[in-house]
């Protein structure tokens, strides 16, 4: 019980919380109304809408690789996660403005490239501030904190869609999180 206590105090703990809620947002935002948007953006039949909502993933696996091998050169976290943040963040923005197929393709690609990339550097960061029983509960609260981001992120995109008819209120709430995101890191 002292590594949780210690940890609820930490405020590095809860900042770290709240990176991976805003990345999750961004992440499970995307994934849930992808289909949608790049229905509405289109108009392409439910198999092409298959296989194009790949396509920022395919990327963004390859920019996950990129980012990650980086960060592990040069042992450097913090400018791994705010950086493709940052870039997430650009990439939803855009998203909410670029309404015709291969440039709003190319801005959706762009934030899942972004946001994802975050992961694997952002996973190094809580063993540089905790260890023992106070690591374990650490990540625990983190997670729970980044699963919460999972609920939020698909709920209030289609809280905005159904208020606003589209998905640029939702995408820009999308963006104003990774930005977050990358000034708390």
């Amino acid at each position: 019980m002292p590594g949780l206590r210690r940890v609820l105090t930490m405020p590095t703990v809860w900042l770290l919380g709240l990176v991976l809620f805003a990345c999750q947002c961004g992440s499970y935002g995307l994934t849930l109304w992808i289909p949608q948007i790049v229905r509405g953006i289109s108009g392409a039949s439910d198999l092409a809408v298959g296989f194009i909502t790949a396509i920022p993933y395919v990327a963004a696996a390859i920019a996950m690789l990129a980012v990650g091998a980086s960060s592990d050169r040069t042992g450097e976290r913090f400018w791994h996660v705010a950086l493709p943040s940052f870039i997430g963040a650009a990439g939803f923005a855009a998203s909410a403005f670029l309404l015709t197929p291969v440039p709003g393709m190319i801005a959706l690609t762009i934030a899942a490239m972004g946001d994802l990339s975050t992961r694997g550097p952002f996973w190094a960061l809580p063993p540089r501030f905790l260890a023992g029983s106070a690591l374990a509960a650490g990540i625990a609260l983190i997670n729970t904190m980044g699963s919460l981001g999972g609920f939020v992120g698909p709920y209030a995109v289609g809280l905005v869609r159904e208020a606003t008819g589209g998905f640029a209120g939702g995408m820009l709430f999308l963006s104003g999180l990774l930005v977050m995101a990358g000034v708390v890191t």
